[in-house]
């Protein structure tokens, strides 16, 4: 049974779906909270949701033609790296490939922790790559994988 929130004003109401959307690797329960697209009230937030918990209770994905989790972050992050049209896109695309691929393309979304970016980070350390820098680049660059796959 998934909930509903109402956010915003009563002139611009948003409503925001709470629902178990299957389990972790480790077993645990994993929680999504989208945006419900279209609901301009409860009665339309309540049968998205509704929608939503049959196609959860069947195995398939929440919303209809989302594409399920990657197994693993490799695929996310080169099409990220694939996208990329800053100023410096070859010189980030270059450190994409020989630091965060090495060290975060097997992982999982939910296994992808702050931990483990600080263990990262004290990694880096060790070598002669400017951590400040790094840090700085790999805060920015989360936030793209994040956004694109519903990250718990």
């Amino acid at each position: 049974m998934g909930s509903i929130y109402k956010r915003g004003t009563r002139a611009n109401a948003r409503y925001y779906l709470h629902f178990r959307a299957g389990t972790k690797d480790d077993g645990s329960p994993r929680y999504e909270m989208p945006a419900a697209k279209g609901a301009r009230t409860m009665e339309d937030a309540r049968k998205q949701l509704a929608v939503i918990e049959v196609r959860v209770g069947q195995g398939l994905t929440p919303v209809p033609g989302e594409q399920p989790l990657a197994s693993n972050l490799r695929p996310l992050l080169e099409r990220w790296r694939d996208g990329l049209s800053n100023r410096n896109a070859e010189d980030d695309r270059s450190r994409i490939d020989r630091h965060i691929l090495v060290r975060f393309g097997e992982l999982t979304i939910e296994r992808l922790t702050l931990a483990e970016i600080m263990n990262w980070v004290d990694d880096l350390k060790k070598t002669a790559l400017p951590v400040r820098r790094q840090a700085g680049r790999t805060s920015r660059r989360w936030a793209w994988p994040i956004r694109r796959a519903s990250a718990s």
